[in-house]
């Protein structure tokens, strides 16, 4: 009897540390036509920023099929402010190394790859901010992205 309940307490506690992890302040994703991206067609995550304090981490995901037929990614991403003022930013990232094993998680056909992209950064002021994710490749129209998602954390413990 006292083995069950060692048994449940066990899995239940296992079951919280595991699924409990840090809310995302903001997530989303967009899913991309597998067949087509073209250097024209524009992703945008509309993020509304309220707490200007804080420090937070942003994270690009990029979810690709292993047919995939190149080693990098080339991103153009802009940046839009509250006060529509824009920048923008070049990225190139590895999908695969050098002998072509991938460098992100892969299942059933499909890799996801996370981008670090910024570390406790804040907002400068409050309002709508647009990121917006074009494809950069030498392709006009490229071949194996499935999807592109944004994740933006608050860092915890500020002090």
């Amino acid at each position: 009897m006292k083995t069950t309940s060692i048994n449940t307490l066990f899995f239940v506690s296992l079951f919280f540390l595991t699924s409990c992890g840090p809310t995302p302040y903001y997530e989303n994703s967009v899913d991309i036509n597998i067949e087509d991206w073209k250097h024209n067609d524009k992703v945008n995550f509309v993020v509304e920023v309220i707490d200007v304090e804080s420090k937070y981490i942003m994270n690009l995901i990029v979810s690709h099929s292993q047919d995939f037929s190149y080693q990098n990614l080339y991103l153009n991403v802009t940046t839009s402010f509250p006060t529509q003022e824009q920048t923008e930013e070049r990225l190139n990232i590895e999908l695969s190394d050098k002998k072509g094993q991938w460098v992100g998680k892969c299942s059933n056909g499909t890799c996801q790859t996370k981008v670090y992209m910024l570390d406790n950064f804040k907002f400068p002021e409050k309002g709508n901010y647009t990121f917006g994710i074009e494809q950069l490749n030498r392709e006009e129209s490229l071949k194996g992205i499935n999807q592109i998602a944004l994740e933006i954390y608050k860092v915890e413990g500020q002090g």
